[in-house]
């Protein structure tokens, strides 16, 4: 009778490949550079002084344009 050769356990392969390392998580986005502007804010008057020269000199660009036109004609 033939000697036979006790049989060794073989090693198996494993059943699922190893993990793979996570990809790292993303950094959060820096914040805009430079940061954005406030909206602009409509010119206040000063005082009383100030509003009747914005007045006056809005009144006065108005008769210049009537008088450009006049002169046009």
């Amino acid at each position: 009778m033939p000697c036979e050769a006790p049989l060794l356990p073989l090693p198996l392969p494993p059943a699922f490949p190893p993990p793979f390392p996570l990809p790292p998580l993303p950094l959060p986005l820096p914040p805009p550079w430079p940061p954005p502007l406030p909206p602009p804010l409509p010119p206040a008057p000063a005082n009383a002084g100030a509003a009747a020269s914005a007045r006056m000199a809005r009144d006065a660009r108005s008769v210049f344009r009537n008088v450009i036109v006049l002169l046009r004609r």
